[in-house]
């Protein structure tokens, strides 16, 4: 139940940055740029995320299972 309630926690601050940093830059989230751009972060960030994952946790997480 508590992995559920972190998901849901994380998914909620990641939208929640997101439409700060839409807020700030004064994109509308409901015009295509809009929805472009939501999208590019989100893929720039997951692919960053995954690049920058620190290589030693990732074969400690394999070993594990």
């Amino acid at each position: 139940m508590m992995r559920i309630v972190l998901f849901l926690a994380t998914n909620f601050a990641v939208l929640l940055v997101l439409g700060l940093i839409l807020n700030i830059t004064g994109i509308a989230g409901n015009s295509t740029s809009g929805i472009l751009i939501m999208a590019l972060l989100f893929g720039f960030a997951g692919s960053l995320i995954s690049l920058f994952y620190p290589k030693p946790w990732r074969y400690a997480r394999l070993a594990l299972r």
